[in-house]
């Protein structure tokens, strides 16, 4: 059976969260700093896969509504959860980079620490970025398709 559009994305979007839950809540053994730095290094590619993810959903649930598939008041409970988890990853970037800055011993504020990465992205950056896209986009494009 084909399930509908909005079982689709709310499938897509419960399978992502679950994903991300995993990835987030892993434990992890205590770290040189140099390792944490490493690991907050990961946090940027997620969060710009997460960006993507967030924008494709609200797109999504807003042709739903317009089509009269969910109610309003479901639809303004979903768009706050999703402008909540894009804060909290936007969160987790800042607290990410100004720790990666902090280990190569700048004083760069998060914002140009990120910039960096997005416009000169190292090769480890851009296999984080992919895994991560393969992970919670691809999930989604194929339950769009």
């Amino acid at each position: 059976t084909r399930k509908s559009p909005s079982a689709r994305s709310a499938a897509g979007a419960e399978a992502s969260r679950q994903c991300a839950e995993e990835r987030l809540t892993r434990p992890r053994p205590r770290t040189p700093s140099s390792r944490r730095a490493r690991t907050a290094s990961q946090v940027e590619p997620l969060e710009q896969v997460i960006d993507i993810l967030v924008e494709r959903l609200r797109a999504q649930h807003i042709k739903r509504l317009k089509e009269g598939a969910c109610s309003i008041d479901t639809g303004v409970v979903y768009l706050d959860v999703l402008n909540n988890v894009e804060r909290i990853s936007d969160h987790c970037s800042n607290i990410a980079a100004r720790l990666v800055g902090m280990e190569a011993g700048e004083d760069y504020d998060s914002h140009t620490l990120k910039n960096m990465m997005h416009h000169n992205p190292t090769k480890e950056y851009m296999l984080n970025y992919e895994q991560c896209r393969k992970d919670y986009l691809v999930p989604l494009e194929q339950l769009e398709a």
